[in-house]
């Protein structure tokens, strides 16, 4: 499987900033724009497909290009911003949203039965290496049992699995009481348990988190420790 759909709020402030710590756009670009590059030139993506919803300039045709040099293909789709509903219901809903719209418009995504999906200002180091590993399916999750989380930063999933059972997440998603997207998900996640997998080796995602600023990245040593606990089954659903 070689798709990869990033999904993008460039400009929070549409949004009234909702839920969200890191709001300054020159650095969120930065970030938008590193990620992109780094996905074209590093990973072994043939298809990089970007859908972003705050409607900011983007120069698609810089990457268009660079795509092409690495014998790649990328698409870029300016997302529909459910403002009024994002506002309401937090960022998850609109993060959601995008999935589902990518999913229904996208060309380089139209004949695929499975995709990758990462948040768009982060890179997973170990990315190629994950892709190499067999599978049972093609829907595969982290997540933290004890939490009912589910990592929605960096998972594969079948197309029709997420149609049937994560499209309509965005219904149930409620931010500022709590209830996330990573929860709904679990839920649904836990319910078809015999139709996905977990990765065999812990996402090394490098980048900042939106809701905190905080770093993902933890370090090699706290990244062997996810990976003994990753044996153990910690991170599966």
């Amino acid at each position: 499987m070689s798709n990869l759909l990033l999904t993008g709020t460039i400009d929070p402030s549409k949004f009234n900033n909702t839920m969200t710590t890191l709001t300054d756009v020159h650095i969120r670009l930065y970030q938008y724009e590193t990620a992109i590059e780094w996905w074209i030139c590093k990973s072994n993506f043939q298809n990089i497909i970007f859908i972003e919803n705050s409607g900011f300039p983007f120069d698609v045709q810089k990457y268009t290009r660079l795509a092409e040099q690495n014998n790649k293909r990328f698409e870029y789709i300016l997302g529909i911003p459910y403002v009024e509903e994002t506002i309401a219901h937090g960022k998850s809903y609109g993060e959601i949203k995008l999935i589902s719209e990518a999913i229904e418009k996208s060309k380089l995504l139209k004949k695929e039965n499975s995709f990758y999906k990462c948040t768009g200002r982060l890179i997973i180091k170990n990315v190629n290496k994950i892709l190499k590993a067999n599978y049972k399916s093609d829907t595969v999750f982290t997540g933290i049992p004890t939490d009912q989380w589910a990592f929605t930063w960096f998972f594969s999933v079948n197309r029709d699995f997420y149609q049937k059972y994560l499209s309509d997440a965005y219904e149930y998603v409620d931010d500022q009481n709590g209830i996330y997207m990573e929860n709904v998900y679990y839920k649904r996640l836990l319910e078809h348990r015999d139709l996905i997998d977990t990765f065999s080796v812990y996402p090394n995602v490098d980048g900042v988190s939106a809701g905190t600023n905080s770093q993902y990245h933890s370090g090699k040593l706290r990244l062997i420790y996810k990976n003994i606990q990753m044996k153990k089954g910690f991170f599966g659903i």
